[in-house]
């Protein structure tokens, strides 16, 4: 019975031993990332914040929207980084060469303004 309990035991401390180790992992990767933040304004009503514009990692799948005071953030492995800014009715901007480093914060706020639409009139001659 006793060996059996020790098997039993020494298997149960393994299998939390080797949790330990891949959160441990998990963490000290997390902590090497950097982040980057920053706030949309709107430059058509006195730079007030954009809500819920989209903002994009270029060549990524990542993207958020902002929020309710235009802020938005993304926590990213270390490199340089093109963000996209958009909004319907809105020009996009793009903005490339945003260096992230490791444990640092980088900020990146932008204001974004209407396009302009131009009528197209068709004049047509009755005959």
């Amino acid at each position: 019975m006793k060996p059996l309990f020790l098997a039993f035991a020494l298997l149960f401390s393994l299998q939390f031993y080797g949790q330990s180790f891949e959160m441990t992992s998990l963490v000290k990767e997390i902590s090497q990332n950097g982040e980057i933040k920053g706030v949309v304004l709107d430059h058509e009503f006195e730079n007030e914040p954009l809500v819920f514009a989209t903002v994009e990692i270029k060549d990524t799948n990542l993207s958020t929207t902002t929020d309710l005071d235009g802020s938005f953030s993304f926590n990213l492995k270390p490199g340089n980084y093109t963000l996209i800014f958009s909004f319907t009715g809105y020009k996009t901007i793009e903005i490339p060469g945003i260096h992230i480093s490791a444990n640092k914060t980088s900020t990146c706020n932008q204001i974004m303004s209407a396009l302009q639409l131009q009528p197209n009139l068709v004049v047509s001659q009755m005959k």
